[in-house]
């Protein structure tokens, strides 16, 4: 029992690190129609991060420590909610709902296709939409939009994801080792 007391703090870290890795407790990342490889390697150096979490457990790890891991749980806390409303935010305002719970990433510049696409849906009557946009491409999103706006929307998205879940993460962690200080004799 005592090396379930013990470690439990160094183990909600691992379990935090490697819960990061097979990530998908935010909103989905929308796709741009390519690979992403930010993404991947953004999961793995979030993991690791969240592994250096150890180092300061092992250093602060006594009962005189718990207000300082609570203020930074607290902290870490309200970052997170702010990092997933406004990922939340980007994600409804750069993307759009195409196939299912699919999203695709949009830009805000039209090319020559997106013009001319843009054109037909206004021939028969009706105003466009991303969505019908998009449709008219079959979700080839950078035949209508910039692909450099794209891109660049897919990237920030990408980190700002990235960065919610590093957050969310530490949370997890902060709260489960000021918890351990709490409970600690001395």
């Amino acid at each position: 029992m005592n090396a379930v007391r013990k470690y439990w703090s160094s183990s909600v870290a691992f379990a935090a690190a490697l819960m990061s890795l097979f990530s998908g407790f935010l909103v989905a990342l929308p796709s741009s129609g390519g690979e992403n490889h930010w993404y991947e390697y953004g999961k793995f150096l979030v993991a690791v991060c969240i592994g250096l979490w150890l180092v300061p457990e092992h250093t602060w790890n006594r009962r005189k420590h718990k207000w300082a891991w609570w203020t930074s749980a607290l902290v870490l806390i309200i970052l997170s909610s702010g990092f997933v409303m406004g990922y939340t935010k980007l994600v409804n305002s750069w993307s759009v709902l195409y196939f299912r719970d699919q999203r695709v990433v949009i830009g805000k510049t039209l090319t020559s296709d997106g013009e001319k696409a843009r054109q037909l849906v206004l021939a028969a009557g009706r105003l466009p939409s991303d969505l019908e946009l998009l449709q008219q491409v079959l979700g080839d999103s950078k035949r209508i939009w910039s692909r450099d706006e794209i891109d660049s929307r897919q990237f920030k998205l990408t980190l700002v994801y990235l960065i919610a879940l590093f957050l969310l993460a530490s949370t997890v962690v902060t709260v489960a080792h000021a918890a351990y200080c709490s409970t600690r004799k001395q």
